[in-house]
């Protein structure tokens, strides 16, 4: 009985030499692939720092203060005493935003997100300032903390359409809080305008960047942010 020698299936040899083509390919491939990936995701971590900072320069020029908030009863018109630790989430919602905080190493002169403690966490969301006009977060219009829409100095938002979380799923952070205590901004005659940061973790979602910083560190996306 005569074989048909025609046909028949992959030799071994063929084999790994068809998987041989596919691992150069890949090897050439995929980090092309994955450095487009990260490009994309720097681009629009930047584009939505870029919207951060001019939302807040918005609201700076309209109230004069940023949206800075430690307390039900100081939210407004003016920033809490303590403010200058405040920091100003921006992430995926209202309220509170701390399962979305990136995370800060401890230790002195580092982030402490604990400042603004856990039942103000969600009056330090800028969803609440710039968004929408309730600096208490308790969905309530119309308060005496609400900031004023007459006068030169009112409330013109909202001021950004809602940012959500960074695309490693962590909040941007503002910190704006350096620039003013007690209603004022801090530079006075002879000093050193102060000035904040808005930041995005990055990939490794942890603030490598210190508040008192000069530069970007590790990964961290952003900028440094000044009202002078």
């Amino acid at each position: 009985m005569q074989s048909n020698r025609n046909q028949h299936g992959f030799t071994l040899v063929e084999l790994v030499f068809v998987i041989a083509i596919i691992v150069v390919l890949a090897s050439i491939f995929l980090p092309l692939a994955f450095t487009k990936l990260q490009k994309s995701e720097e681009a629009s971590v930047d584009a939505s720092i870029q919207e951060i900072a001019v939302a807040l320069t918005a609201f700076y020029d309209d109230i004069r203060h940023f949206p800075t908030c430690d307390h039900a009863t100081d939210c407004s018109p003016f920033p809490g005493t303590d403010n200058n630790i405040v920091l100003v989430a921006f992430g995926d919602g209202f309220g509170d935003l701390s399962s979305s905080y990136p995370i800060a190493a401890t230790g002195a002169g580092n982030w402490d997100f604990a400042v603004n403690g856990e039942a103000a966490q969600a009056r330090n969301n800028s969803a609440n300032h710039v968004v929408q006009n309730d600096p208490i977060a308790n969905g309530t219009p119309g308060e005496a903390t609400d900031y004023t829409v007459s006068g030169s100095r009112r409330w013109r938002g909202p001021y950004l359409a809602r940012v959500g979380v960074d695309p490693w799923g962590r909040a941007f952070i503002a910190y704006v809080g350096a620039m003013e205590q007690n209603g004022q901004t801090v530079a006075g005659a002879g000093a050193t305008p102060q000035r904040g940061w808005i930041l995005s973790a990055g990939p490794n979602n942890t603030l490598d960047t210190l508040p008192s910083s000069n530069s970007l560190s590790g990964d961290d996306r952003g900028f440094i942010f000044n009202s002078q």
